[in-house]
């Protein structure tokens, strides 16, 4: 069973339900009377709307480090040829 959130951030869980307001565990959103409201802050059903599950998130394949390490490695190989080189012509000039 789905759970559905209050825009006060009351979350309605069926496994709980609301005892307090008469609702007992294990009722679906969908059986609550339409004249039930959010005991936190009043408001009815219909202001609720379906609360999203936080999922895991997946491990990334490399890490983050690697990453930048991987994709600046060029640029700074290029950018380090270019600064060795220009050191090298004005230690010639002299």
């Amino acid at each position: 069973m789905d759970k559905y959130a209050c825009p006060c951030g009351y979350e309605y869980d069926p496994a709980v339900g609301d005892p307090d307001g008469g609702i007992a565990p294990g009722t679906a959103f969908a059986d609550i009377p339409d004249d039930w409201v959010c005991p936190v802050c009043g408001l009815g059903k219909d202001a609720f709307s379906p609360a999203y599950q936080t999922q895991k998130r997946p491990e990334p394949l490399a890490p983050a480090s690697a990453c930048r390490k991987s994709l600046f490695a060029p640029l700074s190989a290029t950018f380090l040829n270019k600064e060795r080189s220009k050191k090298s012509l004005i230690g010639r000039e002299r």
